[in-house]
């Protein structure tokens, strides 16, 4: 990434995520950030095939986030409920829900471990 590129990007710790009650991780209908999306096609997230396009999949499928051992925790308790709620929204393309949700993952996670089926 060249050093123009680099002052251009959007810091997503500083990024003002709106605050998300309890009930709206689960009943969500949250829509596509402009901003966010756009920096996530920016970053290669939408119709990408990075690690973190694949770690959304397997949290779109149940997984378990493995967080960052460096990662900022005020940052990771400020964006896990937007994540969920943005995992769960009706109200947005797949496409855009995984280029968002890769992007946030890709800023907090090192994996994301699959559930075992039981």
């Amino acid at each position: 990434m060249s050093e123009q590129e680099d002052k251009m990007r959007l810091s997503l710790m500083a990024y003002p995520f709106p605050e998300v009650k309890r009930v709206e991780e689960v009943f969500s209908k949250l829509k596509a950030d402009p901003e966010l999306f756009e920096e996530a096609k920016r970053r290669g997230f939408f119709m990408g095939h990075t690690k973190a396009n694949q770690m959304f999949g397997r949290l779109f499928s149940g997984g378990r986030i493995m967080i960052k051992p460096e990662a900022d925790t005020e940052f990771v308790r400020r964006v896990i409920p937007y994540l969920k709620a943005l995992l769960r929204s009706y109200a947005l393309k797949h496409e855009e829900k995984e280029a968002i949700c890769a992007m946030i993952l890709d800023e907090i996670a090192d994996d994301v471990m699959s559930e075992a089926k039981k």
